[in-house]
């Protein structure tokens, strides 16, 4: 009776599909950063590096989409944070601690502080440790 009762039953239980790299295909997404505040653009593209949005969604699935962002000095920080903020570079070496305000290298500082939020917003394992080359930057001058 049990056996019966399952296979009546058999057309309510869904497969999850798990695709392989060849049968996912590569998404390229292109945003305007432009106006908008870095925090909120971060966690919308953490969704997307991991390929959250996607009806296929598994984690093992090696899909590494391309986002492209335009506007990039554009950028929006909230609170005093181009004042305030200042980016690091040191070596081991005595005497070699520099020190860059957020003005006065805007891209470089932007770029470096936009990568290392990334980081802190995905899992830390290998297979997200190279989602960083799938980002690229446009500035429109």
């Amino acid at each position: 009776m049990e056996i019966a009762s399952y296979k009546k039953h058999k057309k309510l239980f869904y497969k999850t599909p798990h695709l392989t790299e060849f049968q996912t295909k590569k998404e390229v997404f292109h945003i305007n950063a432009e106006g908008k505040v870095l925090g909120s653009l971060l966690s919308k593209l953490a969704v997307l590096l991991q390929n959250k949005q996607s009806k296929t969604f598994s984690f093992h699935t090696p899909v590494k989409p391309k986002i492209i962002l335009h506007g990039l000095d554009k950028i929006v920080l909230t609170g005093k944070k181009e004042e305030t903020k200042t980016w690091f570079k040191h070596s081991k070496w005595t005497g070699n601690y520099r020190e860059m305000p957020f003005d006065r290298e805007k891209k470089i500082v932007l770029e470096n502080l936009f990568f290392r939020s990334l980081r802190n917003m995905l899992p830390r394992t290998p297979f997200f440790r190279s989602k960083k080359n799938n980002v690229e930057f446009t500035y429109d001058n």
